[in-house]
């Protein structure tokens, strides 16, 4: 991926605070469209960035960070109870996991964020 320009970065928001703020915004920039045709890599990252916000706001309601937060904190909120989660997974077997990584650090290696803003998905 060395090289290519990442043209399809999601443009960065403004004047938002919490997780709440930002999925507001991001629901008004989604297309709303299907993902995956490869003719929009700007609307799909988008998108993209629209179910996170709505994950996480759903994860900032139950941690009580939704809308009193900032949004960079539910996220680390998020994370560190996402790698609680992986310790809980990690006795799975190769099979179980369909061979994915069942660390953070072996997961985040693995992802497809360089493919997504430079439109290789």
């Amino acid at each position: 991926m060395t090289g290519m320009t990442p043209r399809y970065r999601v443009t960065p928001l403004t004047d938002v605070h919490s997780i709440f703020d930002a999925e507001t915004a991001l629901a008004a920039m989604d297309s709303g469209k299907p993902l995956g045709d490869g003719h929009d890599p700007h609307g799909d990252n988008v998108r993209r960035a629209h179910f996170a916000a709505l994950a996480m706001r759903a994860y900032g309601e139950l941690a009580g960070t939704a809308e009193s937060e900032s949004a960079l904190l539910t996220i680390q909120d998020f994370l560190t109870d996402l790698r609680h989660l992986l310790d809980a997974l990690s006795g799975l077997s190769d099979e179980e996991t369909d061979g994915y990584p069942r660390g953070i650090e072996g997961l985040l290696a693995n992802d497809r964020y360089d493919e997504e803003i430079r439109g290789v998905l």
